[in-house]
């Protein structure tokens, strides 16, 4: 684990000069650990949270797993805080037709979109695999795969589909100025890997897009905040029949997504709360903070 050795030098500077150290927990853990990996952050875990004067995790069902799982965090303050919108970061909205023009595809397709840096753990081959079975049941689906690939592998893998119909690949990092486009051009945003927290899902709702994803208990609350309709949670693995289930729930949905709990004044002013409550107390009660506003 790179820069692992750095970081927990840098905690204990902070720690002795009197430094407070709040932690935002955005993943349970690395992405991709392996072997002697995994090793390795089981013991950098305990020695940071170690370090830490209490933590911020982005839904109630998220804190509980990690005080369930982590002896350390039991003893500090700790609160809730959702993971913020991307309203306007990219840019203001742009109409599907405009995007869809912009962007060169097809303008009577329903689009499913993928879109990040295509890692081993996002099983993006589950997705590549319904390519096929996906167009056969309904000839108006497009699948578009948008981001760069984290190894020539993945890349070769799939570079191969090029030539096939009904998908669109965009291999490589995405400028911000493609962003915004590639989110309105599609009609639905697929995760097809579990996610503990996920900005991906979040800036689909930015744009008003809903997403799909497997069912978790944390993006089960998220998808809760941002109102019915706006997500389809499954069991189990990806299927077409997942694909035309998101369909026909996302085009009876009555409205776009509410993103109140996700304003960034909101999520402000309650970490600057937390922060002055963490650096002026450490306590080893069980006794937690929870806060949303």
């Amino acid at each position: 684990m790179k820069g692992a050795r750095w970081t927990l030098q840098a905690l204990r500077t902070l720690h002795r000069r009197g430094s407070r150290v709040v932690w935002t927990c955005h993943n349970e853990k690395p992405h991709d650990l392996h072997g002697a990996d995994m090793l390795t952050w089981t013991v950098f875990e305990r020695m940071f949270q170690a370090q830490l004067s209490g933590a911020i995790f982005m839904t109630e069902a998220s804190r509980q797993h990690m005080l369930h799982r982590s002896p350390l965090l039991r003893r500090l303050p700790t609160t809730v805080i959702p993971h913020g919108h991307y309203q306007d970061w990219y840019g203001s909205p742009v109409g599907q037709v405009t995007a869809r023009q912009r962007l060169g595809l097809p303008a009577d397709r329903y689009i499913y979109l993928f879109f990040g840096r295509i890692r081993p753990y996002k099983n993006i081959d589950a997705l590549t695999t319904l390519i096929g079975p996906t167009v056969a049941a309904d000839e108006s689906a497009h699948i578009v795969i948008a981001g760069k690939p984290a190894t020539p592998a993945l890349e070769t893998s799939l570079a191969a589909l090029a030539e096939m119909p009904n998908i669109t690949l965009r291999l490589g990092f995405v400028p911000d100025e493609e962003v915004r486009d590639l989110m309105c051009a599609s009609d639905a945003v697929v995760l097809p890997y579990p996610v503990f927290n996920s900005g991906v899902a979040l800036l689909a709702a930015s744009y008003g897009r809903p997403f799909v994803t497997p069912d978790t208990a944390p993006v089960r609350e998220t998808a809760g905040l941002l109102g019915a309709g706006n997500a389809h949670l499954f069991d189990g693995p990806l299927t077409p029949h997942t694909l035309a289930e998101a369909r026909a729930r996302f085009q009876g949905r009555d409205s776009g997504p509410d993103l109140t709990a996700f304003s960034w004044d909101r999520i402000g002013r309650a970490t600057m709360d937390f922060m002055e409550a963490a650096m002026g107390r450490r306590t080893t009660t069980p006794e937690h903070t929870s806060k949303q506003d």
